[in-house]
């Protein structure tokens, strides 16, 4: 069976982005645990898109630093980039059937992740890889950080 170029680019790069991201989901267990033994603090998510995957010039990211300092009680800030199956893949095809990601861009879209994420390392951060629609990812990550029945999830612009 002959597989496409795109998919397998993809399985090869999530495969290598999931298995580097184990780090950053010990410190979302940490948060979890902390979440749960104290009372609830803010925790600031910001969702890198595939336009803005660079630190220096990212204005939606100074904004959720500054928020994160103007906030006394708060956890930190999880940075995440979700590779959305709505844009890449075989399946993410355009109304005139053509793909929406082709193979050299989601190989700049990898690199670029993969710059990001040892930029963010060398500030003391992180970076949680996800493969999914970001609404589902970051409830999912919700969930895993306080399994309560009540979440406020406020997002901001």
């Amino acid at each position: 069976m002959r597989f496409p170029r795109t998919s397998l680019l993809l399985v090869a790069a999530l495969a290598v982005v999931l298995i580097v991201s184990t780090p950053m989901m010990s410190r979302v267990s940490a948060i979890s645990t902390q979440a749960s033994s104290k009372a609830v603090k803010p925790l600031h998510i910001h969702l890198f898109r595939q336009q803005d995957l660079r630190l220096h010039d990212n204005p939606p990211l100074c904004k959720t630093i500054d928020a994160a300092k103007n906030s006394p009680d708060s956890t930190g800030i999880l940075p995440i980039f979700c590779f959305d199956p709505r844009i890449f893949g075989n399946d993410a095809q355009s109304a005139f059937g053509s793909l929406k990601c082709g193979p050299r861009r989601a190989k700049f879209v990898l690199e670029s992740v993969s710059d990001l994420r040892s930029n963010l390392e060398k500030q003391g951060s992180g970076l949680v890889v996800a493969h999914g629609k970001p609404e589902d990812v970051i409830k999912a990550l919700l969930n895993k950080i306080d399994p309560g029945p009540s979440k406020e999830f406020i997002p901001k612009i």
